[in-house]
């Protein structure tokens, strides 16, 4: 799962002024006597809190790629994760317990060298649902892109110079704000802030070396997230 964390799995400290300024409405001066990291902040935390949110994206590093497509309802989530080399894998994730599904082909990647035992298990799990503990090795790598149903998954807190604002554009038709920042790798991230409404992070994009654009979107749109029928099920791991 490294291709999908091409902007860095760091928590993103904060300033402690999440609060400095009420949400935001349409305006001529959106954010006005916000400095870009109250908003970079603000952003965060707004988008980290909502209940459900869709998320779709695609990373690359040192030749591996990966995309997604992931529904969250507060820390569940479900969706697709493809990676270069490896296939799509299908993702249905709790706290407690990680669904997967993938086709023979896939499961054949992630197990390596053809021989009887992997021969095995590809025929028993090729196009089920499998049930495994959240803790589990194989659960964690697999559901690795459902932490972003907290942005700050992604970032690496800016340092001098620290965080530049943009001017006006828009995501998907909605208005917005850039903020931009360097990478510890000499690209530059580039944050998309929504200016109407709460001030949802819509949009993250990294270039350099390690490549990132990642999209939030549907917010607060209720949808429930039901995991597979007990009938499609497989469990693996002591599960």
């Amino acid at each position: 799962m490294v291709a999908l964390a091409a902007c860095g799995p760091a928590r993103s400290e904060g300033s402690g002024d999440a609060t400095a300024s009420t949400t935001p409405t349409a305006s001529s001066k959106p954010f006005e006597g916000m400095t870009p990291r109250q908003i970079h902040t603000r952003a965060t935390a707004e988008t980290g809190a909502a209940i459900f949110k869709k998320v779709r994206g695609r990373s690359g590093v040192e030749g591996n790629t990966g995309s997604l497509e992931l529904a969250f309802a507060r820390t569940d989530c479900a969706g697709s994760i493809t990676l270069s080399g490896m296939g799509m894998l299908q993702v249905h994730a709790t706290k407690k317990v990680v669904y997967t599904k993938s086709d023979a082909d896939t499961w054949r990647n992630l197990l390596g060298e053809s021989d009887t035992e992997n021969d095995v298990l590809v025929r028993r799990l090729a196009g089920q649902w499998v049930k495994t503990s959240a803790t589990s090795e194989y659960a964690k790598a697999s559901a690795f892109g459902c932490e972003l149903h907290d942005p700050a998954f992604l970032f690496e807190e800016p340092k001098a110079p620290g965080i530049s604002r943009g001017g006006a554009t828009t995501v998907g038709g909605q208005p917005a704000i850039t903020l931009t920042y360097p990478h510890r790798d000499g690209g530059t991230v580039t944050e998309y802030v929504a200016t109407q409404g709460r001030p949802y992070l819509l949009r993250l994009t990294k270039t350099g070396p390690e490549q990132a654009d990642i999209t939030y979107y549907d917010f607060e749109t209720t949808n429930p997230l039901p995991p597979p029928s007990a009938g499609e099920v497989v469990a693996i791991g002591g599960s």
